[in-house]
């Protein structure tokens, strides 16, 4: 499930995109104006922001840019009645994920909502491991710019589940070795 945000002047249309995403099982919000989404991201943080290519400024970019701003890791979802696609393509090369041509239904709506779906779990993954990678060159666990030994990750691991368990017994159960195999890790690894 993901918050959107609807910003568009047409009230059927936030209607109907709002009824589609809800049965989808998202949470939204919807407002007619740039100022008012700006308004709104100030109060409420979304995910996803479909917004209408008629609302952006001449340049197009502007809005976008103000939304990126205020919400760095926000995707912005353009949609547009013009089948001529120039200022949609500029939009993405200018950061907007993607983009719908009028009129669309709600297989294609659910499309992007997938492909933004799997989109964020590939990005909050990929944070999730560099912040890992980043904590283990911090702690000495990677030997940056040499060759790390087996011993070593062996020993960095043993450290590492020793310090959450209260006993060496405990930490041995964790890691699926008998206490007597612990004990001589520990002494060759000098932990």
């Amino acid at each position: 499930m993901m918050r959107i945000l609807i910003i568009d002047s047409q009230p059927d249309d936030r209607y109907t995109l709002r009824a589609v995403l809800e049965s989808m099982g998202h949470e939204v919000d919807e407002v007619a104006s740039p100022p008012a989404a700006l308004a709104q991201l100030e109060r409420q943080a979304c995910d996803v922001i479909l917004v209408n290519l008629r609302l952006f400024s001449e340049s197009g970019v502007d809005l976008l840019q103000q939304l990126r701003v205020m919400q760095p890791r926000v995707e912005v979802v353009v949609t547009t009645a013009d089948p001529g696609i120039e200022k949609a393509v500029e939009l993405i090369r200018q950061g907007a994920f993607d983009y719908l041509t009028n009129p669309f239904g709600p297989a294609q709506i659910q499309v992007v909502m997938e492909r933004l779906a799997r989109f964020q779990q590939l990005r909050d993954r990929i944070a999730n491991l560099e912040e890992r990678m980043s904590d283990e060159v911090s702690e000495g666990l990677i030997n940056v710019g040499g060759r790390v030994t087996l011993e070593q990750l062996e020993a960095a691991h043993i450290r590492k589940v020793m310090s959450q368990c209260t006993s060496l017994e405990e930490a041995a159960r964790v890691l699926g070795i008998d206490p007597s195999t612990l004990y001589r890790k520990r002494k060759r690894h000098r932990l």
